[in-house]
């Protein structure tokens, strides 16, 4: 999923994003840990897509709870 998460173009990110949402929340650890560590990537698309991913509301995706949850606990408005 890396080579897609470094691609250039926001649209396939936003694709992979939609296909793999599911298999992110079944698996919400492990996850987590992965996309947790590529937000540290030197490469900023990486590190974008990391973030997005684990926004709790997506343009195309399902809302999610436990998301939600850690980005209220990492940013407070």
């Amino acid at each position: 999923m890396k080579p897609y998460a470094a691609d250039s173009h926001f649209g396939l990110r936003e694709v992979v994003i939609f296909a793999t949402k599911e298999r992110m929340i079944t698996d919400l650890d492990t996850s987590l840990e992965l996309l947790t560590r590529w937000t540290t990537s030197s490469d900023e698309n990486v590190r974008r897509f990391a973030v997005e991913s684990m926004r709790s509301i997506g343009a195309w995706t399902k809302k999610h709870q436990p998301f939600k949850k850690i980005h209220q606990k990492h940013y407070q408005y």
